[in-house]
């Protein structure tokens, strides 16, 4: 009865703690923005992150969306590194009281998260963050799939478990083991450079590889031999909850390691042409001055086709080209207008061989089209 009664109380507490802390007003949140908005373009950065990101999560439509789930990540990191933090001292120390805290991290989410998603599919006007849009509710059944282990094997471990120093050591390692991910979001702000790119291609590389050891291989051979010790000592309502515990953890492990892949196979590419990324990422050029420029970048380099190479030239030229094609057509008139207006013009810069080739392949103009003028002072 003591257990049970200090369940119900940590799980309430954790719930209600977590719940005000996830609010766009929270201090984590406003703590997140001052950073963010502390770097030039930071916010634009942020967005430009979530877009690249392919691990398949809502997508940002808006800096505010990005930045929403920008604080989320910080919300988590410190929720898991808290919860992780506290049951790995359990377990070097011994304490079940530190382990009855540090699950109770895990729990209280749960219990937070299953009761906000109930009250999204009742009343979906009144849903709270971060179940406030329907991309976040989509992703509800991944998130119960989260928390299954929690919800149902943390139960049973504060009931029965809490001085299994295995299950300790597991807790730890499972509140842990994606910490790594989240230690590069001071740079997500950060103009994108190539240093930035492989610092966070190593670190995913390490994160991706912790997972898959804690969740798999340190995991699975250890949930195989507790569910039916579980069953044989605690009775088989306590094994059969475990056992499906862990069945839908490995369900929700399995998706996590596909949308890691993914997101490393993001990260990867980023880290192989981040320039290209990023030109790809700031969207069409549609100013004159960005037109010209690219223009200028693909003449920089190889000739690879002499034709396109050419239209582009041509098409830089044109200004030059009217002014000098104006200056041959000119009335020779030897009035003082002419003297001023040939003084005051300015000088044309010599055609390029470029230019030249094209005028002596454009056709000459025929005689009887000549202006009166010009005919009489050829004649």
């Amino acid at each position: 009865m003591h257990l049970a009664a200090s369940l119900v109380l940590l799980a309430s507490c954790q719930a209600v703690a977590w719940f005000a802390l996830s609010q766009p007003r929270s201090p984590i949140f406003a703590l997140v923005r001052w950073y963010v908005g502390r770097f030039p373009g930071g916010r634009a950065h942020v967005l430009q992150r979530a877009r690249a990101d392919g691990s398949g999560s809502v997508a940002a439509r808006s800096e505010e969306d990005a930045m929403f789930a920008h604080c989320m990540e910080y919300l988590i990191l410190a929720h898991h590194g808290c919860g992780a933090g506290i049951a790995l001292l359990s377990f070097l120390l011994g304490s079940p009281r530190l382990f009855l805290l540090g699950l109770s991290f895990e729990i209280g989410e749960g219990v937070q998260h299953a009761l906000q998603i109930a009250h999204a599919r009742a009343w979906p006007a009144r849903a709270t963050a971060p179940f406030h849009s329907a991309d976040a509710m989509a992703l509800a059944p991944y998130i119960l799939l989260h928390h299954s282990l929690g919800l149902l094997g943390g139960s049973v471990a504060h009931l029965y478990l809490s001085d299994n120093a295995d299950v300790q050591l597991l807790t730890a390692l499972l509140l842990g083991a994606a910490l790594p991910y989240y230690t590069t979001l001071p740079l997500v702000p950060l103009r994108p450079s190539d240093r930035i790119a492989r610092v966070e291609l190593l670190v995913q590389v390490c994160a991706f590889s912790f997972i898959v050891w804690t969740r798999f291989v340190h995991f699975l051979p250890l949930a195989w031999r507790l569910a039916p010790a579980i069953c044989e000592a605690h009775g088989p309502i306590a094994g059969r909850i475990t056992g499906t515990s862990f069945c839908l953890f490995t369900a929700f492990n399995v998706a996590a390691l596909l949308r890691g892949a993914k997101s490393l196979a993001a990260s990867y590419r980023a880290a192989q042409s981040p320039t290209t990324a990023r030109r790809r990422a700031s969207g069409p050029r549609t100013s004159a001055v960005r037109r010209a420029s690219h223009s200028l970048e693909l003449l920089s380099g190889a000739f690879v086709d002499p034709l396109s190479s050419l239209r582009l030239s041509r098409e830089l030229a044109r200004p030059l080209t009217v002014s000098h094609f104006c200056a041959r057509l000119k009335l020779r008139s030897g009035g003082s207008r002419g003297c001023l207006q040939d003084a005051l013009r300015p000088s044309s810069p010599p055609p390029s061989p470029l230019l030249s080739a094209c005028d002596a392949r454009r056709p000459s103009r025929p005689e009887a089209q000549m202006p009166a003028a010009q005919k009489a002072k050829a004649s």
